[in-house]
């Protein structure tokens, strides 16, 4: 039927996904397929499942495939081969729980939120551990991940961290940087995404000395500063900047300080 359920550690769950199943021809291999039978299929075997199943409806639910279900667009590449029904797809995976998805394909590392309620989804494309990259090498490397998963307290808050590491010749393995492989060293999220006060940023920022937070009193009064997004720490440091504040990121992603400019 094109999709396996196993159990991982921890009490965790793993769907994998086979979005090449109906390749069969150069035509029908440029774009994954996982049709409107398939997803209905998985929804009904799914919510058996979870009929008869005693384990905690609070684990991990964890689901690998290899193409992208949200458009991943691109200058160097076509939108035609994101994966058709991706979005109902999604939603059934919501609906029973799987919150964290990891695919390929596309070579960019980037991870999207997917706002469900107080349950978001997050989307993963990995980045490759051994491909040519030809010209996407000007924007990333061959990178592995290291992806940790958690709960914060019965609210059942869902955090997570991404370590990444990036191959240069020459050099071999090391940390990743945002500028060199497109997704920085530690990369955190978590569900719901954090509610950060621009004016309480810029206050706190104007009572420090020198105007400049650094990064320990950061944590310390902004601790969910450190659990949003790449793209979103990137965002809210653009909208700091209308204010005449700005936001450095350390070399490994996180926040490094806040100062007026």
């Amino acid at each position: 039927k094109g999709f396996y359920l196993v159990e991982g550690p921890s009490g965790s769950e793993f769907l994998i996904l086979n979005t090449v199943i109906s390749h069969n021809d150069p035509a029908t291999a440029k774009r994954g397929t996982f049709d409107q039978d398939r997803i209905s299929q998985l929804d009904e075997i799914l919510t058996e499942r979870s009929k008869k199943s005693t384990t905690n409806p609070s684990r991990q639910r964890i689901v690998v495939m290899h193409h992208h279900p949200l458009l991943h667009s691109s200058t160097r590449f076509s939108s035609s081969d994101v994966l058709e029904f991706g979005d109902q797809l999604l939603s059934i995976l919501q609906k029973h729980g799987f919150r964290f998805i990891v695919h390929g394909h596309r070579h960019e590392p980037r991870i999207t939120r997917v706002a469900c309620s107080n349950k978001d989804q997050f989307v993963f494309a990995a980045g490759s551990f051994s491909a040519i990259l030809k010209e996407l090498s000007t924007s990333t490397r061959n990178l592995f991940h290291l992806v940790k998963l958690g709960s914060l307290s019965s609210s059942n808050r869902l955090v997570g961290e991404i370590k990444t590491w990036e191959y240069n010749k020459g050099v071999g393995w090391r940390q990743s940087t945002s500028i060199s492989a497109a997704l920085p060293h530690k990369a955190h999220f978590c569900s719901p995404r954090p509610i950060i006060s621009v004016n309480k940023l810029k206050k706190e920022c104007q009572k420090a000395v020198g105007s400049i937070l650094r990064s320990a009193e950061l944590k310390n009064k902004f601790p969910d500063l450190y659990l949003l997004l790449p793209d979103e720490l990137t965002a809210l440091g653009d909208e700091l900047s209308l204010h005449g504040i700005k936001l450095v990121l350390a070399d490994d992603g996180k926040p490094d300080y806040l100062g007026e400019f």
